[in-house]
């Protein structure tokens, strides 16, 4: 049998409670953090920055010998909107985390990572679909979403927030684990 493990995260790390100042007042339009081999998956994010004046925090979260947490968080909850990019057609750790810090995440839909069998477009997360070979006006479009509709993003990232805080945290996983080790 095998069986599919997804990441999660923990809210003891991820919460947007904790970085209440930060959160209340960001500093930054929209954010991304990823790896260090990683950096390049913004680009896109830069150039529209460069065409609209956005603000942008794009940096590398795991850097070597400084810690990751609370940092990484603190970070996203600087940001009013966070950006997303899979490097291997995988769901990866970012999603979950932007979602307990309680922000807009627009993120690339890619049926083959296995975000459709979490999430749900438009209710959970803004996808941009890279095979269209539009993505920068899909991404464009998904801020200006979030500019013009505060209230219904407000609705969104919630149901995100309590989606992972419900079913997708570190103690889930194990829990998982678990049931399957013990039946």
């Amino acid at each position: 049998n095998s069986y599919w493990l997804p990441c999660a995260s923990d809210i003891k790390w991820f919460n947007y409670k904790n970085h209440w100042e930060t959160y209340r007042i960001p500093k930054f339009d929209i954010g991304f953090f990823g790896s260090k081999m990683g950096l390049n998956r913004a680009d896109i994010l830069k150039e529209i920055s460069k065409e609209t004046e956005l603000t942008t925090d794009i940096r590398e979260v795991g850097r070597s010998w400084k810690v990751r947490w609370p940092r990484t968080a603190e970070a996203m909850c600087n940001c009013e909107i966070l950006f997303n990019r899979g490097q291997k057609h995988d769901i990866n750790q970012r999603i979950f985390e932007s979602m307990l810090c309680l922000r807009p995440l627009i993120t690339d839909f890619d049926k083959r990572s296995g975000i459709d069998q979490l999430f749900k477009p438009y209710k959970h997360f803004l996808p941009y679909i890279t095979e269209w070979g539009n993505e920068k006006e899909q991404i464009m479009e998904n801020i200006d979403w979030c500019d013009n509709n505060p209230e219904e993003s407000g609705q969104m990232y919630s149901l995100a927030y309590n989606e992972v805080k419900e079913k997708h945290q570190i103690k889930n996983r194990v829990e998982q684990i678990l049931s399957i080790c013990l039946t």
